[in-house]
């Protein structure tokens, strides 16, 4: 993968939560967003979090490992976080680029703020700051 802070590789991060996703789709669903939010923190599931955060959505992002999130954030239900584009992918499929070479997919760090509240059903894109 093109992500490598020196540790570990985007691909390891995405096998090191996978448990974590499957837990937080079947046995952790039923525990509210503080307990939830708490989890995360002691897993290190994303790259940073702070204090007294709730997270109130029972799957988890791709790559968990490219967002921060502050202290006292409050994250409703249905919120994505979107890392990466797809643009990569689709050129580099396309029969009208072929001969442009390969294309990469863009991958950035979203990064939310102290006191912060995330609504429902909210799309949270790459660069968001």
């Amino acid at each position: 993968m093109i992500i490598n802070d020196g540790k570990n590789t985007l691909t390891e991060e995405r096998k090191a939560n996978a448990i974590h996703k499957i837990l937080f789709k079947t046995i952790y669903r039923k525990k509210d967003g503080h307990w939830r939010a708490e989890y995360l923190k002691k897993h290190r599931v994303f790259h940073a979090m702070g204090d007294n955060c709730y997270f109130e959505p029972t799957y988890l992002p791709a790559d968990a490992c490219l967002i921060s999130i502050g202290n006292n954030v409050r994250i409703a239900a249905n919120v994505s976080f979107v890392t990466h584009d797809i643009f990569g992918q689709m050129f580099s499929a396309s029969p009208q680029y072929k001969d442009k070479g390969t294309f990469r997919t863009h991958f950035q760090t979203i990064t939310i703020g102290n006191n912060v509240c995330v609504g429902g059903n909210n799309n949270n894109a790459r660069s968001s700051n």
